[in-house]
């Protein structure tokens, strides 16, 4: 039975090898979890001293990706919930300016209640335009 070559020498032989598949890979449009899982394969396949010098930066900018990732989910899922309380709030005063109006469509209650309707619709609206969200459009 013949062991391995650990040798520099093989070592960088195998790196030029892998190195010279690794640019027949169309990374174009890649996302940035693309681009780590393509690395964290490399490292795999990659051997020898010099690879050992930068697996554990590019392991570590890795995990910081990953990080940063599920940083921006935890903070999208945040503005969701958000939005939604005001979805929320925006039909119960919608409802509440419907009712009053049906009852006395003149009456000071309902123009304050439609009044209150139309300050929260316009308090979402603005609280939307400042996250960057598109308005939906209507059903009608």
């Amino acid at each position: 039975m013949t062991m391995p070559d650990y040798s520099m020498h093989e070592a960088l032989r195998r790196q030029a090898a892998t190195a010279a598949q690794a640019h027949r890979v169309d990374r174009r449009g890649w996302t940035d979890a693309q681009w780590a899982d393509d690395a964290e394969r490399l490292m795999g396949e990659l051997d020898g001293a010099v690879t050992s010098l930068v697996n554990g930066h590019v392991l570590a900018l890795t995990a910081e990706r990953k990080r940063l990732v599920a940083e921006v989910e935890s903070l999208r899922a945040q503005r969701d919930a958000a939005l939604a309380a005001l979805d929320a709030a925006v039909a119960e005063q919608d409802c509440a300016a419907t009712e009053a109006t049906a009852q006395d469509a003149d009456s000071p209650a309902a123009a304050s209640a439609r009044g209150r309707a139309g300050g929260v619709y316009l308090a979402a609206e603005l609280v939307r335009a400042a996250l960057g969200v598109q308005p939906e459009p209507d059903d009608g």
